[in-house]
């Protein structure tokens, strides 16, 4: 699917955060697991939100399942709206201001998103590697969706994030981050990623590794006289 442009046609649909946007209909999308909510109640109750945070409570977000059709959203750097509608996406959902797509491909179709995801402006570029297979699934799902997905996009704003406190103040003003699912379609050895990109271990392998040397350590002292 592509992205929408200042020459869209006005009978297309274009949904922005929780709502198509379009001329000859006023419905509003709903989910299994959300309602989708006018941007002015959501500011209302993302401010009682915050207060809710100075007292310790449980905190309930804001989500919904991203629809079929192209989303946009206004703070959004250029280019990342084509990112996010490309036409191999297979599924997204937003809580609050954070976004996330799944996307599924090849090793070469990764290529090329990664291609045009590192000519992203202002905006933070990571690149996070996993072990086995992704679950395509909701926050409210209680299983995986059927749907296959090899890698998924997340994108946020800094400025609009509940997790503010925990950046450092060097990131940039949007922030965004492709993880990749190894034990599919896709290839490490074949695997192209920009420079301008970094890449990172989601962490998997390594606890493995670091829980096998402690049990193994622990094995050793115990058979020890």
């Amino acid at each position: 699917m592509d992205a929408p442009s200042r020459g869209w046609p006005a009978t297309e649909p274009i949904y922005v955060r929780g709502h198509l946007r379009n001329p000859n209909t006023t419905s509003y999308v709903q989910t299994s697991y959300k309602s989708a909510l006018e941007p002015a109640m959501r500011k209302s109750i993302a401010v009682i939100l915050g207060l809710a945070l100075l007292v310790p409570t449980v905190v309930w977000a804001l989500g919904s399942d991203h629809p079929q059709q192209v989303v946009q959203q206004p703070n959004w750097p250029e280019g990342l709206a084509e990112l996010a509608n490309a036409e191999n996406r297979v599924h997204g959902f937003f809580v609050n201001w954070e976004d996330f797509f799944f996307f599924r491909g090849e090793t070469a179709d990764l290529n090329e998103f990664l291609t045009r995801y590192s000519m992203l402006a202002s905006t933070k570029l990571e690149v996070v590697l996993h072990p086995g297979k992704l679950e395509v699934r909701s926050p409210g799902d209680e299983q995986p969706r059927d749907v296959v997905a090899n890698w998924r996009l997340y994108a946020r704003s800094r400025f609009l994030s509940s997790t503010l406190l925990d950046k450092a103040e060097i990131d940039p003003a949007f922030i965004t981050r492709i993880d990749v699912w190894l034990g599919g379609e896709v290839k490490l050895a074949d695997l192209r990623v920009p420079h301008s990109v970094s890449v990172r271990s989601g962490g998997e392998i390594e606890a493995f590794v670091r829980e096998h040397g402690e049990k193994r350590r622990s094995a050793v002292t115990q058979e020890a006289p």
